[in-house]
């Protein structure tokens, strides 16, 4: 596949379906084929990627990142699709966007670290940003967490998509991995905050 690709510092995401819906590949092979590339790479936007020995930030641009993220954090988290603050980074030499940071904090930060549901999906952000020494392990923690902050012990179906959706941590859907969560149980069409 990398090979089909050509020039490899950079690659498109979009240029490799291509090569892979022309090849035939089952969606399963495709994606596991592009998995196993992508652990070289850094993602840099929507669709391309760089080599990872050639994307280098110094000491000091990374602490400005850092810095800027350590202001926007709210209850200890910050799901990466709300921040908003672009004009705070610093000039690096790529645009910034929700990938590209995501990218930096899970491979380059010593200071954060990346949380994602169970089911990935490469068109939406969906990391979380936590500190390197948080507690958190899994998504449902997270979720737990920002409830307890907002004082919920027992939410609705609905109301818990529009407070995930609120507050970055879905899309458009309830990640199934919190209907049989540790922390948090689903019992006649709500969700119960366990108290530990």
């Amino acid at each position: 596949a990398i090979h089909m690709l050509g020039y490899t510092d950079e690659i498109s995401f979009n240029e490799y379906s291509s090569i892979a819906e022309h090849l035939m590949w089952p969606a399963v092979t495709s994606g596991m084929v592009f998995a196993d590339i992508e652990k070289d790479y850094i993602r840099v936007s929507d669709d391309r990627y760089l080599k990872k020995d050639l994307f280098v930030l110094n000491e000091g641009v990374i602490r400005q990142i850092e810095e800027v993220l350590c202001g926007e954090m709210k209850y200890d988290i910050l799901p990466v699709s709300n921040f908003e603050k672009w004009e705070l980074l610093p000039d690096i030499k790529y645009e910034w966007n929700a990938f590209l940071l995501h990218s930096i904090v899970e491979k380059i930060s010593d200071k954060f670290r990346i949380i994602e549901t169970r089911t990935t999906n490469r068109r939406y952000e969906r990391g979380i940003i936590v500190y390197s020494e948080s507690k958190f392990i899994e998504y449902s923690e997270v979720v737990v967490h920002c409830l307890k902050e907002n004082r919920y012990t027992v939410i609705s179906e609905s109301q818990l998509l529009s407070f995930l959706i609120v507050n970055g941590l879905t899309y458009k859907m309830i990640p199934k991995e919190l209907y049989n969560a540790d922390k948090i149980k689903y019992v006649d069409e709500k969700f119960i905050v366990i108290d530990e």
